[in-house]
């Protein structure tokens, strides 16, 4: 759903995304690759390819916005705290450390997974993908660690 606020991020967003995604899908040469025209191992399979892709991007958009608003939420209620003049509670503060932690060993793992399912099959497409959630976990295990270094006082930059 739209967001009907236009300064709103999903609304802007939407009004660059959406126009350029109707010119390209009503090209003719965009009707004639989606109903398979061009030979090809699987000439029917591309329609689903595009639909996991559309339903792939909502998603990571879906999770992507619902994040930002709830840590726009929690920034405004600690600006609220201090008008007030007062101390927002630690937990609304607190860093990101474990999160990270979490996401990163889920991802490394995830991307594993697809990593060994692709090299199984054959498919190194699959296993190439299965790299980039990988590197992104490694990333989260990074700032998990400098997360933890930097609140014991080891020096570790913010």
């Amino acid at each position: 759903m739209i967001h009907p606020d236009p300064s709103h991020p999903a609304s802007r967003l939407a009004a660059l995304v959406l126009p350029a995604l109707t010119s390209l899908w009503s090209t003719p040469a965009m009707a004639a690759w989606f109903h398979g025209a061009s030979e090809g191992p699987c000439p029917g399979g591309r329609a689903s390819g595009i639909v996991f892709t559309v339903v792939a991007g909502v998603v990571v958009l879906g999770v992507a916005g619902m994040r930002l608003l709830l840590e726009q939420r929690r920034l405004e209620v600690a600006r609220t705290l201090l008008e007030q003049g007062r101390e927002p509670p630690a937990a609304l503060l607190a860093g990101t450390a474990g999160a990270d932690l979490r996401r990163g060993v889920v991802l490394v793992f995830a991307g594993l997974g697809l990593l060994l399912a692709g090299l199984l099959k054959g498919s190194h497409g699959v296993a190439s993908a299965g790299l980039v959630p990988v590197f992104i976990g490694l990333g989260y295990l990074v700032s998990h660690r400098l997360a933890v270094r930097r609140d014991l006082g080891g020096g570790g930059h913010p």
